[in-house]
């Protein structure tokens, strides 16, 4: 145990300053991941869709059906700028926080990780939400959306291959990834 706290303290110290930025496709684990992450870094750990339901007192779904995906894009740039004024933090996004340019650049800023996780293993989890707007599509749209974000999310300093792990297993392997990122 000594030796995982020694590797956290190495990289808190290789990355101080400097936000991490969760990314990936709907049904990935970000959330999850964030939190834990945040945890074992002592960081304090931000969902932006939970950060924007919080603002516009309403949910996500609710927020598609009444203002419209791009007012929705919208507040997740306003979101991840004021994130970006901050330091320490780590941000887990919404699926197409990829999408805007200016998104991709303060993502740039920090350590940008791409949750990797087949899109088979999405559309399964997607059978048991209701709470995703865009995951009510049917599975060959949504596979098409996946299929035209990919190169985005490939964008990522570091990407992990979530097929086969748990959380704590992805955890585990974006501390290690981190621990020999050369852009820090």
């Amino acid at each position: 145990m000594r030796h995982a706290t020694c590797d956290v303290r190495q990289i808190m110290a290789l990355h101080t300053g400097k936000n991490i930025y969760i990314t990936g496709f709907m049904a990935t684990g970000k959330s999850t991941v964030g939190r834990l992450l945040a945890r074992k870094l002592a960081r304090q750990h931000l969902d932006t869709d939970r950060q924007i339901e919080e603002q516009e007192n309403t949910s996500i779904a609710n927020l598609f059906q009444t203002r419209g995906e791009e007012f929705f894009r919208n507040q997740e740039t306003i979101c991840l700028k004021n994130a970006s004024q901050k330091n320490n933090l780590v941000v887990s996004l919404g699926g197409g926080a990829i999408l805007a340019n200016e998104n991709k650049e303060i993502l740039n800023k920090g350590v940008w990780i791409y949750l990797d996780t087949p899109i088979d293993i999405i559309l399964e989890r997607l059978t048991r939400t209701t709470h995703r707007p865009l995951a009510q599509q049917d599975p060959d749209k949504l596979h098409a959306l996946y299929t035209e974000r990919l190169p985005l999310y490939k964008m990522a300093n570091i990407t992990i291959d979530c097929q086969d792990l748990n959380s704590e297993a992805i955890c585990q392997d974006i501390l290690k990834r981190m621990m020999t990122h050369e852009n820090h």
